[in-house]
C-alpha cells in the first residue's frame, strides 16, 4: 500500500495498485542502443516483417527476437512512473501490462495477462490501456502465472540475505531473455505457501521485472542480467543491470545484495517465460 500526494490539491488518497517499490539506490542502467530513441513509428512497425501478427504462435517461441524492438520502443518512450490514473499502465505491474500488451499484438493466439493493442505513451495524449488486464498488481499477475501452472515460488528458510536458497539455485540457468521476476524486501519461508507471495492483502510481493539479456560465465551458468520494469516516481521506466554475485561496491547496510536481487530485494517468484507456453 502506497500513499500518493495529489499536487493539485491538499488531499491524500492511499492506493493499493501495484505494490512497486520505491528503492533508493541508484540504478545501474542497462545500455540501450543509440539508435532507439523515439521512434516516429509504432513499435509494431519496428517488428521484423516475418514476425507481424503472424498466426503461426511457433514464432513467438522466439521471445528474445519479439522483445528487442518492444524493449527499445518503450524505452526510448520515457514512460513516467505513476499509479494515477490506474488505467494508464506506468507503476511497475502496468510497464508489465504494457510490454505484454505489446507481445500479445504480435502473438494473437497466446493468451497473456494483458489484452493486445496499447498504443506508445505520449505526454498529454490518451494513454488509456486497451482494455481490462486479467489482473492488475504485481501480486495478482503472479497468481495469474499461478494458475497457468509456470510460477515458481522462492523461499528463504535459514538463508541468509546474501545466500540463495535451493530453489533459485535450481532456477538460475533458466532464466533467459523473456523471464518474470517477483521481488520482495521480505522472507518468505515455506510454511507460509505462496499464497503470501501474492495475497492482496499483506502479499509479500513488491515489485515485478522482465529479463531483457543474460550473461554467462565460461562454465554456461547466468551470472546477471539486464532488466525492463518500472521502477518508480523518480527513476520511471527502463533497462536496469544486476548481477547473480554484486560487485564488493554494492552493500546493504554493509551487507552484499542477494542473488539476483533488486538491490536489497530477494527474488522470491520466478515464470520462465512471460508466454506461459514458452516455457
Amino acid at each position: 500500500m502506497m500513499n500518493v500526494q495529489i499536487k493539485a490539491g491538499l488531499v491524500f488518497i492511499t492506493v493499493l495498485i501495484a505494490g512497486c517499490s520505491t528503492e533508493s539506490e541508484t540504478a545501474t542502467t542497462g545500455k540501450i542502443p543509440a539508435d532507439t530513441k523515439r521512434p516516429q513509428t509504432s513499435v509494431v512497425d519496428k517488428i521484423p516483417a516475418d514476425t507481424k501478427r503472424s498466426q503461426d504462435v511457433k514464432h513467438c517461441e522466439n521471445i528474445e527476437q519479439i522483445l528487442k524492438p518492444i524493449v527499445a520502443s518503450m524505452v526510448a518512450q520515457k514512460i513516467p512512473y505513476s499509479q494515477d490514473p490506474a488505467n494508464e499502465w506506468r507503476d511497475c505491474s502496468g510497464n508489465f501490462l504494457r510490454l505484454s500488451s505489446y507481445v500479445a499484438t504480435q502473438c494473437p493466439g497466446v493468451e497473456l495477462v494483458a489484452p493486445p493493442g496499447i498504443t506508445d505513451y505520449a505526454k498529454g495524449g490518451d494513454n488509456k490501456a486497451p482494455g481490462e488486464a486479467r489482473s492488475r498488481t504485481t501480486r495478482g499477475i503472479a497468481k495469474w502465472y499461478d494458475g497457468k501452472g509456470v510460477f515458481t515460488p522462492i523461499y528463504y528458510d535459514d538463508t541468509d540475505l546474501d545466500q540463495a536458497p535451493a530453489a533459485l539455485v535450481a532456477n538460475r540457468n533458466k532464466i533467459k531473455p523473456g523471464t518474470v521476476l517477483w521481488f520482495s524486501r521480505k522472507k518468505p519461508v515455506k510454511a507460509d505457501g505462496k499464497i503470501s507471495l501474492y495475497k492482496e492483502a499483506g502479499g509479500m510481493i513488491n515489485h515485478m521485472a522482465t529479463v531483457v539479456k543474460i550473461t554467462k560465465d565460461d562454465r554456461g551458468n547466468v551470472t546477471g542480467w539486464d532488466m525492463y520494469h518500472g521502477q518508480n516516481p523518480k527513476k520511471g521506466s527502463g533497462v536496469t543491470s544486476h548481477w547473480w554475485d554484486w560487485p564488493a561496491k554494492y552493500t546493504s547496510r554493509g551487507q552484499q545484495y542477494p542473488p539476483g536481487g533488486f538491490w536489497s530485494q530477494r527474488i522470491v517468484g520466478i515464470a520462465e517465460s512471460l508466454i506461459p507456453h514458452a516455457q
